[in-house]
Formats: structure tokens, sequence, C-alpha cells
């Protein structure tokens, strides 16, 4: 008696069944909640991935924008403070020799008396000498090159000691650099100014009788008389 192989597939025992049938038989038997949290899960899956390729596709820049367009005016650069003007309108206080004459005595110059800073008549028939103390040599300021430093024939410089002005030769430290440089304002006619102190923006020149002194304005109009001073030509000339 002959004997045929067994056919291909088959899984011998009850129900002689094949093994795809099988399975299919063991997934219909599955309860109806265990196939749908199945199904929820793949669909969750499926959905935290759509999720995370869209948070990935918005955080890259899109290559659609390109370079910026030809001839478009580009973002705003902030803008750099202005330097401050050194001088008000209308006045001529730069670098040079000059002779500042008080604003509220006229032909009265800022001179130098035994070493100390004053107001001085002086005119053309003055002496030589006296002309020569009522003319300054203007500078650049020493601590700040928007403002002015003043100094006499001599070498030495107008600065202040004490809120007192005197001339005094340099001793190259910062701080009679800073003593000795001062900032033009606006004074109280179209042609004068005001001369504040870098290192004490609050107070300015102003005289006192004939003695100056670094003093804060207290709003008046004699105040702001006694400390703005008119640009002349140096009396030397």
């Amino acid at each position: 008696m002959s004997t045929d192989p067994p056919a291909t597939g088959t899984v011998y025992g009850r129900g002689a069944a094949t093994a795809s049938s099988q399975e299919l038989g063991l997934l219909e038997r599955l309860h109806p909640a265990i196939t749908a949290a199945i199904a929820a899960a793949v669909i969750g899956v499926s959905a935290l991935g759509y999720m995370m390729w869209r948070s990935v596709s918005a955080a890259e820049p899109s290559a659609a924008a390109g370079p910026p367009t030809p001839g478009a005016a580009p973002p705003p650069a902030p803008s750099a403070s202005p330097s401050p003007s050194p001088s008000p309108t209308g006045v001529t206080l730069s670098a040079g020799t000059w002779s500042l004459e008080s604003a509220d005595q006229s032909g009265s110059y800022v001179s130098r008396a035994d070493g100390l800073a004053v107001i001085d008549p002086v005119d053309a028939d003055s002496d030589a000498e006296d002309r020569r103390e009522a003319s300054l040599v203007v500078l650049a300021g020493l601590a700040d090159s928007s403002c002015f430093t003043f100094r006499t024939a001599d070498g030495r410089y107008l600065r202040h000691y004490d809120f007192r002005l005197r001339f005094d030769e340099s001793d190259d430290s910062a701080l009679f650099r800073e003593d000795a440089t001062f900032c033009a304002g606006t004074g109280s006619t179209a042609d004068a100014v005001t001369l504040r102190s870098h290192n004490y923006p609050d107070r300015v020149i102003r005289h006192r009788q004939s003695k100056l002194w670094l003093d804060r304005p207290d709003g008046s109009e004699g105040f702001a008389s006694a400390s703005s001073f008119t640009v002349r030509s140096p009396l030397t000339s």
C-alpha cells in the first residue's frame, strides 16, 4: 500500500485546519474590545508621527523664502547718538585763539591774575601783557574732544580746584584733564555761551564780582548773565 506525501501547508490534528485558517480563526475569536484597542493604538501612533513631522517642518526655515529681494530696503540699523554740537548756533567758539568777554560786564574778559582766573577790564589801550593774559588758546577738551580746554600763551590751563577757577600747569592726570574740560552751552544771549564743567555737569563758570567760580545755576536772570561769555577775537591781534 503506497503512502502519499502530506499536503504542503497542512497542520495535522483536530479539524485538519491549515495554518492561515487557524490564525484567522484566532483573530475572529478575539474579543471586540481588544480589537478596538489595537486599532486605536495604531491610529494614535500614526497621529503622533504626523504631529512630530509637522513640528520639525515648522522649526526649519522655509526654503521658499529665498534670499532678500534685490532692491528691498534693509531693516533699519540702530541710530547712533548724534555728536554734541561744539557750540550753540551763532557762536563761533572753536579751536583757535579767542577772548571771552563777560556778557554782563562789557569790556571785561576772562584773564589771569596771580594764577587765578578773573574777569578784568581790557581794551585796545591796555598794555600788551594784560591783552595777552586775556587771549586764550582754545583746544579740544582734554577729557572730551566735543568740549573745550583753555590754555594761556605760556602753557597754563584753565581748571577748577575746590570750585575756584585758576590757571595751572598740567600734571597729566585724569583728574586734571577732567578739571580742565568745559562744554559749551547756550548763554543768556544768542551770541554768548555758558561753560559747563565736564566732571561737575550741574555747575557752570560764573563770576562773582571779578572772581570766577564753578556754581550751580539758580534759575535767575542775574545768574544766567553772570555765567555767560561772548566769544571775541583775541585781544592780542
